[in-house]
């Protein structure tokens, strides 16, 4: 591996040793007593069945390459980004419910590696290229590991040392933005021929796919009105901490974890125009009003 890749493996297990530190009980316990179960379950389906589904559907007719689909297909199956909550409190919304589902889906995207691994194997998605090294049971197992490791640990400190947790935890959401930077940087030297090798092609299918995110996401928005802004954000906003994990550990001698840097750099950077435009738009709203 290059020294920018060794960077994101880096800069994505101290993400997932975040994650974990995020795990709050109390807070867990809370939002399942008020849990709206529908709501809940129409959540679910969208970022598990139907956003899969579209993708596939896309990915049949649209005839990108097998690096191309293996990286919209991991994406698809793995809903709802860390900077979910605080960018929900960014939005003006309460993020407590943002991070419940967080959690939850981060537990529910471990048992969907199994169905991503199977789909992916289909001959007109990745065939051959989603055959990793020693077999899918061994790249499973060390998928699992590197996710479920940190976290665990994450979640195991803020259960069992909730002061020193949240310690960590500031220290971390103070330093991660430099790591992310850098790591990135870092990336963009020692990959820059792979980088400057996508094309508009892959461009295409990333913001395709980001669109049908952001659809499914309005569409359900609609129904939940004390937490639009998370609803749209869980469903735009896949979990690239998994997504790079995964393809790192699972797929290492592709390009997919370049065209997966594209693709989080594209969120991000679409996300933060449109709360920017978001927030314009409440202030001239309010200023308008008599």
């Amino acid at each position: 591996m290059s020294i920018g890749t060794i960077a994101v493996a880096v800069s994505s297990l101290v993400l997932l040793v975040y994650s974990g530190l995020l795990f709050d009980p109390e807070l867990f316990r809370h939002e399942l007593r008020r849990l709206r179960e529908r709501e809940l379950l129409w959540l679910l389906a969208a970022n598990y069945l139907l956003i899969p589904v579209l993708t596939l559907l896309l990915i049949r007719h649209a005839g990108f390459s097998p690096v191309v689909n293996l990286v919209l297909l991991t994406m698809a199956m793995l809903p709802c980004a860390s900077m979910v909550p605080p960018l929900v409190s960014v939005a003006g919304e309460a993020p407590q419910r943002a991070l419940f589902v967080f959690l939850l889906m981060s537990l529910l995207n471990l048992a969907a590696v199994p169905v991503l691994m199977g789909l992916l194997s289909l001959p007109w998605v990745a065939g051959s290229h989603a055959r990793p090294d020693g077999g899918e049971l061994l790249a499973m197992g060390k998928y699992l590991a590197s996710v479920f490791g940190p976290m665990g640990a994450g979640a195991a400190l803020r259960i069992y040392a909730p002061s020193a947790a949240l310690a960590w935890q500031r220290r971390l959401r103070r330093a991660l933005p430099w790591l992310l930077a850098g790591s990135f940087v870092l990336f963009l030297i020692s990959n820059s021929s792979d980088l400057l090798a996508l094309g508009w092609r892959e461009l295409e299918a990333l913001l395709v796919f980001e669109a049908i995110c952001i659809a499914v996401g309005a569409l359900l928005a609609r129904h939940t009105p004390g937490n639009r802004t998370a609803t749209v954000l869980i469903c735009a906003m896949r979990n690239v901490v998994m997504g790079l994990t995964f393809t790192v550990v699972v797929f290492p001698q592709t390009t997919a974890l370049s065209l997966m840097l594209a693709f989080t750099n594209l969120v991000f950077l679409g996300t933060a125009l449109g709360l920017g435009a978001s927030r314009r738009w409440r202030v001239f709203a309010a200023a308008s009003r008599p």
